[in-house]
């Protein structure tokens, strides 16, 4: 864990600190559908929580074919669950947001002069800044909502997420001209619960549009 943080930050400043290798800058945002693997989980029906990703990037060529690629993203992740028992009805949903840093590399394949495909990978780093747990229930027609802020830290009585995410990232898409249109996916590697015998690992699904300047 200690490795891959060093690695993501080192590489980071160096795309940003060296101003001789043609780097590209942008901004990136989109859709987010996120969801959390948990080990025993034992309420409802998990399903995508949707959210948005916004942030800046930058990009750093090594041939014509291969870049280097990092930015800052906050990016929402959590999960959505329901359950039904007859005609009532009870929704829990998450809502975390992070600071997120990815370090991939890509791979492009021009189709004309103005177009390329694309594939990257490499892995991400992040931390959680705020998050918010929303319950809801229907219960004879009568709907109730109760709302509390998640709480970050590594006390498993008091906390209920460790701050600290990290794994992989992967995607592809298509490049037309400065504007990307792509599809990545999240695989969370750190068990983000704060609870000593849970296991809960992030999940997402990012579709966004990008433009380089």
């Amino acid at each position: 864990m200690k490795k891959l943080m060093k690695i993501s930050l080192i590489a980071f400043l160096c795309l940003i600190g060296v101003n001789s290798f043609g780097q590209t800058f942008g901004v990136r945002g989109g859709l987010n559908f996120a969801n959390m693997m948990i080990e025993d989980w034992g309420f409802g029906d998990k399903k995508m929580n949707p959210g948005f990703h916004l942030g800046a990037t930058v990009a750093m060529p090594y041939t014509d074919a291969i870049s280097f690629e990092s930015g800052l993203m906050l990016s929402t992740k959590g999960l959505r669950v329901s359950e039904t028992d007859g005609d009532d009805k009870y929704t829990v949903s998450i809502n975390n947001y992070y600071l997120d840093i990815p370090v991939k590399v890509k791979y492009s394949a021009a189709v004309n002069e103005n177009m390329k495909f694309f594939g990257e990978v490499g892995p991400y780093i992040g931390l959680a800044l705020s998050g918010k747990y929303k319950y809801k229930e229907t219960i004879d027609g009568d709907t109730s909502t109760e709302t509390d802020e998640i709480q970050f830290g590594t006390n498993d009585e008091e906390d209920d997420f460790k701050r600290l995410d990290y794994g992989i990232t992967l995607g592809g898409g298509v490049n037309v001209g400065i504007v990307e249109v792509g599809i990545h996916f999240d695989l969370g590697l750190a068990n983000i619960s704060a609870y000593e015998d849970d296991a809960a690992k992030n999940r997402v699904m990012r579709f966004s549009v990008a433009y380089a300047f």
